[in-house]
């Protein structure tokens, strides 16, 4: 899969913003549902998955090293 920017700081993202689009892109990858389809035969996350996965994309964004 070819490297993509999803959001950046330099582009007035926050880093909640950009936390946020990596958290998606996790999800997906893991094939993770975070919505409410009974039939997508994605795994369902929970609040504790959730909350987990958004904490360490946070983590991982505010701790990068941009330069």
């Amino acid at each position: 899969m070819p490297n993509r920017v999803i959001a950046s700081a330099d582009e007035g993202s926050s880093a909640e913003q950009v936390a946020y689009q990596l958290f998606l892109h996790v999800a997906d990858v893991e094939g993770i549902s975070l919505g409410r389809d009974e039939d997508s035969g994605r795994k369902k996350a929970d609040r504790d998955w959730i909350l987990k996965a958004y904490s360490q994309c946070i983590w991982a964004v505010r701790t990068a090293d941009y330069s």
